[in-house]
């Protein structure tokens, strides 16, 4: 039996992964949750809590028992306050690396993002990067996942603001650019797949999904399985960029933001030759993926 030890499951993609490791009984699964809702977890075989960011707290969690595979998800992605970025994110991977290197874990599989491949600057991705180099530097076997922007039934931002949105408004209004957002499925399966990885592995993946869209593409696909006739209308980004920004200043979690949007226009297709090579990584397009979450009974 093999021992998992997971931060951030009751995250979006954290729920999903939970779901899958629960079904495998060759799988003793302990998280590591923040607050106090056993009714998330009913399945799980432990349940430690505590602040990431506190290292005793993550230590006591460590000794209740052996741990051959972290998995770790846990992450501010979105916060006004740029420190949260590094107390959580940094400190807390740098807790359990050092947790890890003494209580002799095999491997840490750790969900970054494809955001620390693009020249913006951002604190969530500086982190990101950050947490990478921590774990890199270990002693560590690890692998590490930039997963694209992620898409699936149990997401409360992101896409689900773009379908709500979409379901909302006759006019949708779009700016010019592509990217190639990947299904949750797909992203739990190449973690799955990392935790039964038979050889050493001290490597970074990309993940992206099955096909690289317009952004408009996208808005149609959705509109389309939705069943609902909607007109797109170009934006040209001289001047869709202006008014977000001054959007953002009056909403502080838009639809999407500023520095979203910056980084799809560099959007370019990630290369996923080691991903497909060592793990023979095959996603779904866009398409198939939302067919399967919007035609849901």
């Amino acid at each position: 039996m093999k021992n998992i030890f997971i931060t951030g499951a009751s995250g979006f993609v954290g729920k999903h992964l939970i779901d899958n490791l629960t079904k495998n009984q060759s799988f003793f699964v302990h998280t590591f949750l923040q607050t106090k809702n056993p009714k998330k977890h009913p399945s799980v075989h432990e349940i430690s809590y505590g602040d990431i960011k506190n290292f005793e707290f993550l230590r006591k969690a460590f000794l209740k028992g052996p741990i051959d595979t972290i998995i770790h998800l846990a992450a501010v992605i979105k916060s006004p306050k740029k420190e949260d970025y590094f107390t959580v994110n940094v400190k807390g991977t740098e807790n359990l690396v050092r947790l890890a290197e003494t209580f002799g874990v095999k491997r840490i599989i750790f969900l970054s993002t494809d955001f620390v491949l693009y020249n913006i600057a951002h604190p969530y991705k500086e982190s990101k990067l950050q947490c990478e180099e921590i774990i890199s530097r270990s002693n560590l076997d690890f692998i590490i996942f930039r997963p694209a922007p992620i898409y699936g039934s149990g997401d409360t931002k992101n896409f689900a603001t773009l379908i709500s949105f979409i379901k909302k408004w006759p006019l949708l209004p779009v700016i010019k650019c592509k990217m190639e957002p990947v299904y949750v499925g797909d992203v739990t399966k190449m973690i799955l797949a990392a935790i039964e990885y038979p050889y050493n592995c001290r490597k970074i993946y990309n993940v992206p999904g099955g096909s690289f869209n317009e952004f408009s593409e996208i808005v149609t696909t959705i509109s389309r399985i939705l069943k609902l006739k909607r007109l797109i209308v170009p934006i040209p980004k001289k001047i869709f960029l202006p008014l977000l920004k001054i959007y953002e200043r009056i909403i502080p979690y838009p639809l999407v933001n500023s520095y979203q949007v910056e980084k799809w226009l560099q959007n370019k297709p990630l290369d996923v030759s080691d991903t497909k090579k060592d793990f023979d990584y095959h996603p779904l397009t866009f398409e198939e993926g939302m067919n399967l979450i919007l035609k849901k009974p």
